[in-house]
């Protein structure tokens, strides 16, 4: 009895934090209809600056929580002001979820660049001894830690109540279009709503590091440990956030006081996939199920024009002939990077399907390459079958785990599916690192090469024609099938679900097959990249892998399959050939995320073709068999 108690206590204590974490999605989501991505990372921003107040700056400790929420606080209403607000009208749902996964991007990179990434924590707040009920001892920052969440749960309560502010902010929640229409400065007021999310976010971080250690390698953790909270307690509910964010916390103390500490956060995020699955909504909400085929909003499509056919025609030439020579050209361990390009460029293949072509923002492509390569070099290594038919296991395995997870997810819409995608990414990493089959962080070391009738792709130069075929096979057959009857009707999806369901389109069919293809194409991509390095460890298929795959797609230009490789070869070749540039890459990333979908949505490829595409119709055309005379002035 008593060991339960000291782990409800420590459940509650967690909990109060995550309420806080909870409110602060709340907050957003209702001001805006936006789950805030950048929460996570205002969390670990304001428990790092409070470490610095202290530590760096020799501020009482007062001062220093102050000092950072308000720092917090001011980068929030900074970002809303520049980024969120020009594009809260002009971007679709699913991009404005990409700008505000570049804002965490760019936080996490920023603050990896201050404070590296270690974990920092410090000693409890105040002077107060542990407190002792009979046979249970409470710690002193456990009353720090629920007594802010009592006052700030009643404070945000007075506000939303009490004031004119606070009622208004309610009614935007509601009733956004009628609060506008009855004067509201709706915009004005989403920025307050948004900046108080730093604030939440930064005193959670701030009464957190003394009680767990915080790094900025937390922060996408923290953000859906508060998509967790809203999720159990109900979406838009403010009483549900710190509800759900309690019922969290406890079976977070109860998973790893009787279980394990390792499996606290994977059961976090499996109990997320199945709320999101059975109850989007939210568990305490009786709103109806959002589905992907009849509720979801139509947004802003930004339209890819095709390249003309001789264009085309000279670059598909001009890729054959400098893909055959390049080899040949002197390169030596240059090579090695080109060979990772490819890779990457099967994974980017199916991503740019389903982002380009069907507007789905599905995170997952680098948990299918985690699992393909898992599984491929787990087989070959344990059951000592044939590296083929071990490759072949990893894709069949990555095509398995895609359909268990499309039939799940295909009736949710691609907002809600952004989330759990991201879930899965971090479900398979932290499985990668905590299961002994898999080597855990230190990786599966010993993995042989790729060999396919007594041929063995264990060179550079045998790999690259092997990897460069596989990628003109899926890229220029999935160009042929895009450009006819299939690609229209997905971009038809993609502009307007509804309408594609009334005109006779099986909207769920194509986006269960589209995420089977693209898995395929993942799981290829793992199984090649741990046949060819021979190694492979959760940090290579991770997180970082995920956010990579879809700034590639920003980049490039969703929805012109070419566009997403380049993007790909620039932030999988340059890092390998500039230290200096890999150091700054995630920064990088999350800037060019927000900057290319605020200037141009439809990427570098996509806008430049889209302006050949304008010049040709302001061109003269000439009718066929017409004579022109030129007349002397």
């Amino acid at each position: 009895m008593t060991t339960f108690a000291s782990i409800l206590i420590a459940g509650i204590s967690t909990g109060a934090i995550y309420a806080l974490i909870s409110l602060g999605f709340t907050l957003a989501f209702n001001s805006s209809g936006m789950l805030n991505l950048l929460q996570g990372g205002f969390v670990v921003l304001g428990g790092l600056l409070t470490y610095d107040g202290v530590n760096s700056w020799h501020l009482p400790l007062v001062v220093a929580i102050v000092v950072a929420t308000l720092l917090t606080t001011a980068i929030a209403a900074v970002f809303h002001l520049l980024v969120l607000r020009p594009n809260a009208r002009r971007l679709s749902p699913q991009n404005m979820l990409l700008v505000l996964l570049g804002g965490l991007i760019l936080l996490q990179g920023g603050g990896q660049q201050i404070w590296g990434d270690f974990a920092y924590s410090m000693r409890p707040f105040g002077d107060l001894e542990d407190f002792t009920v009979g046979s249970v001892t409470i710690p002193a920052q456990v009353v720090w830690i629920v007594g802010l969440g009592i006052v700030v749960c009643a404070a945000l309560t007075l506000f939303l109540s009490r004031t004119n502010t606070g009622r208004a902010l309610r009614a935007i929640a509601q009733n956004p279009a009628g609060a506008r229409a009855v004067g509201l400065r709706v915009s004005a007021l989403a920025m307050l709503s948004f900046a108080a999310t730093g604030l939440l976010g930064a005193l959670a971080g701030a009464f957190l590091l003394p009680y767990l250690s915080v790094s900025m390698d937390d922060a996408a953790t923290y953000s859906l440990i508060g998509i967790i909270g809203i999720s159990l307690g109900g979406f838009g509910s403010y009483f549900g956030a710190v509800v759900g964010g309690v019922v969290l916390g406890i079976i977070e103390a109860l998973a790893t006081g009787y279980l394990s500490s390792l499996y606290g956060e994977s059961l976090e995020l499996v109990a997320l996939i199945i709320i999101l699955v059975l109850r989007p909504e939210g568990l305490l909400r009786g709103a109806s199920r959002v589905r992907s085929d009849t509720g979801e909003p139509v947004g802003t499509v930004h339209y890819v024009e095709h390249a003309p056919r001789l264009l085309g025609r000279a670059v598909f030439a001009v890729l054959v002939v400098a893909g055959a020579i390049l080899p040949l050209l002197g390169f030596g361990d240059e090579l090695r990077d080109i060979n990772l390009v490819g890779i990457t460029a099967l994974a980017l293949i199916g991503m740019d399907i389903l982002m380009g072509y069907l507007g789905m923002v599905s995170l997952g492509q680098s948990a299918f390459m985690a699992v393909g390569g898992y599984m491929a070099a787990l087989t070959v290594l344990h059951l000592g079958i044939p590296t083929l038919l071990g490759l072949l296991i990893g894709v069949g395995s990555a095509v398995v785990v895609a359909y268990v997870f499309s039939v799940v997810t295909v009736r949710l819409a691609p907002y809600y599916m952004a989330t759990v995608s991201l879930a899965l990414v971090l479900l398979a990493q932290d499985l990668g690192g905590e299961l002994n089959i898999t080597g855990g962080t230190a990786g599966l070391l010993d993995i042989p090469s790729l060999s396919v009738a007594g041929f063995s792709f264990d060179t550079d130069f045998r790999f690259y024609y092997l990897i460069w075929a596989l990628v003109a096979i899926f890229g220029f057959g999935s160009f042929w099938v895009l450009r006819g009857r299939t690609g229209r009707i997905m971009k038809a999806i993609s502009f307007d679900p509804i309408a594609a369901a009334s005109l006779g389109v099986d909207v769920r069919r194509y986006r269960h097959y589209a995420l089977l293809y693209a898995a395929a194409l993942a799981g290829l991509a793992g199984a090649l990249y741990a046949f060819y390095i021979n190694f492979l460890a959760p940090s290579e298929v991770g997180l970082s892998e995920s956010f990579t795959l879809i700034v590639a797609c920003v980049l490039g230009g969703a929805g012109t399959l070419l566009g997403p490789m380049i993007g790909g070869a620039f932030f999988t070749y340059l890092p390998a050939i500039s230290q200096g540039f890999q150091q700054w890459t995630t920064v990088v990333e999350g800037v060019l995320v927000i900057a290319v979908l605020s200037l141009a949505p439809s990427g570098l490829l996509g806008s430049a073709l889209n302006g050949i595409a304008r010049l040709r119709r302001m061109a003269p055309q000439r009718k066929k068999g017409e004579v022109r005379v030129r007349v002397p002035a």
